[in-house]
């Protein structure tokens, strides 16, 4: 059936389900509070995993959801805020969010303490995914004190399909849990690590640890469907489908200093590594160079001279090797050039990650 068909019979069908919907509550009600972390400024309390892919319901031929949003009440029942504004920031053409989001719409809601619920049905006509940013202003504490703006909010919608067809970045912003399928992964460790391995995308601007369930040699181009998860401050995916692969040659390190293995880049679901600086390296392969040394465990680090101190005995980032399958013998000491996976480890400490002998180069 034709868009302009579907179109307006969707804006009907979304104003007679919310005139509808009021009789009954809002499962899925987006909660708006202070920030715990950052009181000065507005957040989401709950739920926690809000960036979670939502299936819509087919219904009449198009697809809807219901997803209100609400001020969070406190242990005393007391409102957080007395007023904010979701504004729009983004959104997938063909994605309807009531009266107010999406095709067509002013692009904002107000919410008051008189006033702090609105029920809204998202709907689409065209299976697919389709992705909504937002962010909380013009808002007020329930002592009438303006707060800052909130951060960037993601929700992701997805219609007539089991996982959102996403980016790694976007991928980066979900939550442990979140149905995904990425396009056009590019093995950037093959099969050297103990259970998983690593892939970024063509560009080099994104990696993730893959827990793949067979093998993927390096150099493979792939495209999978799995389950979002985070090891440390590595995100990964746990692949339950491999829906292409390409073998092809292997991708060459991207040269970075210390402080930009890891990275900041933080977002909601996914943490910054200690004192990085710089866009988000994880997953990357890419090259250092610098003097090797030890700490009391025989724990190795390198250090370029950038001031990185994750150890009180040693400078630089660690060389982690613990997880490789086939291990290796590091110099004592001297100045060497690494290649490897940029990682962060459970500590949120930025490490590299070499794969075998062939990465190191001494000197």
């Amino acid at each position: 059936m034709p868009n302009r068909i579907l179109l307006p019979a969707l804006g009907l069908l979304l104003t007679a389900l919310s005139a509808t919907a009021v009789l009954g509550g809002c499962e899925n009600d987006l909660m708006f509070a202070r920030d715990p972390d950052n009181p000065g400024r507005a957040f989401i309390a709950e739920p926690l995993d809000f960036s979670k892919p939502f299936k819509m319901n087919p219904v009449m031929g198009v697809y809807v959801i219901d997803r209100g949003v609400n001020f969070y009440r406190d242990e005393s029942g007391q409102y957080e805020l007395s007023q904010a504004r979701m504004q729009q920031v983004s959104y997938t053409p063909g994605l309807t969010g009531g009266a107010y989001f999406g095709d067509g719409k002013p692009g904002y809601l107000d919410l008051t303490s008189a006033n702090p619920h609105k029920h809204m049905n998202w709907g689409v006509s065209s299976p697919g995914t389709y992705l909504f940013e937002f962010k909380l202003t013009n808002v007020k504490d329930i002592n009438g004190n303006p707060l800052g703006d909130s951060p960037v909010f993601l929700m992701v919608f997805i219609a007539g399909r089991d996982y959102a067809l996403v980016d790694l970045k976007t991928a980066h912003r979900m939550p442990d849990g979140s149905n995904v399928e990425i396009e056009n992964l590019k093995s950037n460790a093959g099969n050297v690590f103990d259970g998983f391995v690593y892939a970024q995308t063509a560009g080099r601007c994104a990696g993730i640890r893959v827990i793949p369930g067979t093998t993927i040699d390096l150099g493979t181009t792939f495209s999978a469907k799995g389950i979002l998860g985070r090891t440390g401050g590595e995100r990964t995916l746990s692949i339950h489908e491999i829906t292409s692969s390409t073998p092809g040659d292997p991708p060459q390190p991207l040269f970075v200093t210390m402080r930009c293995l890891g990275g900041p880049g933080e977002v909601i679901n996914t943490p910054s590594s200690v004192g990085s600086v710089g866009l988000r390296t994880t997953g990357l392969l890419v090259k250092v160079s610098g003097t090797i040394h030890y700490n009391g465990l025989g724990h190795a680090f390198i250090d370029d001279g950038a001031g990185i101190q994750n150890d009180p005995e040693a400078r630089g980032c660690r060389i982690a090797l613990e997880d490789l399958l086939t291990p290796f013998t590091l110099p004592s000491q001297g100045f060497i050039t690494l290649i490897g996976i940029s990682g962060v480890d459970q500590d949120l400490f930025s490490v590299i990650r070499p794969r075998s002998s062939d990465d190191l180069q001494t000197y």
